[in-house]
């Protein structure tokens, strides 16, 4: 698949799915190694609104691949396998 870059000043419009992909699985990786729920003052829910891309994606990740928790989200194009 070929993706022309849309560039304004400085803010990429687009991405190559297979990057975002990669840069995704990067995080999560990240987020099991170096991560631990800390016991008593973690949450065991979460409800993360907008979570596909930035902050929001952000911290789906380290709740769920990093602290167990399972997540929420408002974005139900981003799916991902939560731990139980």
């Amino acid at each position: 698949m070929i993706i022309k870059p849309m560039i304004r000043n400085n803010i990429c419009l687009n991405s190559h799915p297979v990057g975002c992909a990669v840069s995704v699985q990067r995080q999560i990786e990240y987020a099991q190694k170096n991560l631990s729920p800390v016991k008593g003052r973690t949450p065991r829910l979460a409800l993360i609104i907008g979570c596909s891309n930035g902050y929001g994606l952000a911290s789906r990740i380290a709740a769920a691949f990093g602290n167990s928790v399972k997540c929420k989200s408002s974005n139900n194009r981003i799916n991902y396998q939560i731990r139980e």
